[in-house]
């Protein structure tokens, strides 16, 4: 545990906990908790899982803002362990994970892997490649990940959100779940549910009291791909506007033996699907 009442910073470091492959037993949480929390420069939190046991809980909390930039955060069970993977939890008034960082949870071995969750009392913002992830090459199911806040949660520059199912996992994927006031997934975000293995794919729901915006070729995809075996999520998406415009796609497919889902956009005032033309220079 680190606790401080302003600031905690973690730069090029690493915090860990484990239960090595000979281990019987539970590896502990890490928690951090500060006014401000920032995780940069190549820092690693983890909890793993190599025997028979539990992996911990990774929890990130502080009252002002969490930056996760060029680092990972990870609750894994490993190939050989036995055992679930704890979750990852992030609450502040501002989250923001960046510049290439990871916030993942997954199973290799037997066991399920755990939820990540993100909560801004403001706003979250995830850009510039970065990653939340939940999936599953063992036998057990992936988690669930959901970001949530009462204003504003920002999806841009190639971050992505996925769960899935990998070609070697017996399991479902978890579901996908975002909700704010304004929702925006841009600048080739995705977000992304699907299958290679034996499993079904889960749910993308993006829920926005005010309007959520998908533009600049971002993507919204449910999938049982060519080895996959099982169900394409739905993809749900509701608020009083809800735009899709600039190339952005939502699609569910399969390619493998299972059904697609369904797609579903729920406007309470107004629903916009605008195809923009090719431009081609002379």
């Amino acid at each position: 545990m680190v606790e401080a009442s302003d600031r905690v910073v973690f730069s090029n470091s690493t915090a860990s906990t484990n239960v090595e492959e000979s281990g019987r037993g539970n590896a502990g949480g890490i928690s951090v908790s500060a006014d401000r929390v920032q995780v940069s420069e190549g820092t690693e939190l983890s909890s793993r899982t190599f025997g028979e046991g539990d992996a911990g809980r990774v929890t990130v909390q502080a009252s002002d803002r969490v930056v996760f930039s060029n680092s990972t955060a990870s609750t894994n069970v490993e190939r050989g362990g036995r055992g679930n993977a704890g979750g990852i939890s992030v609450s502040a008034d501002r989250v923001q994970v960046s510049e290439g960082a990871e916030l993942s949870s997954s199973t290799s071995g037997i066991g399920n892997a755990g939820n990540v969750t993100l909560l801004g009392n403001n706003q979250v913002q995830v850009s510039g490649g970065a990653a939340l992830s939940s999936g599953t090459s063992g036998i057990g199911n992936a988690g669930r990940v959901t970001v949530e806040a009462p204003e504003r949660v920002a999806f841009s520059n190639h971050a992505r959100v996925s769960t899935d199912v990998r070609s070697s996992g017996q399991g479902n994927a978890g579901d996908i779940s975002i909700s704010a006031n304004r929702v925006q997934v841009s600048e080739g975000a995705e977000l992304s549910s699907s299958t290679s293995g034996v499993g079904n794919a889960g749910t993308v729901t993006v829920e926005a009291a005010e309007r959520v915006v998908f533009s600049n070729h971002a993507r919204v995809s449910t999938d049982v791909r060519l080895s996959g075996q099982g169900e394409a999520g739905n993809i749900r998406v509701s608020a009083n506007r809800v735009q899709v415009s600039e190339g952005a796609s939502l699609s569910s497919s399969t390619s493998g033996v299972g059904n697609a889902g369904n797609v579903t956009l729920l406007g309470n005032n107004r629903v916009q699907v605008i195809r923009n033309p090719v431009l081609k220079q002379p």
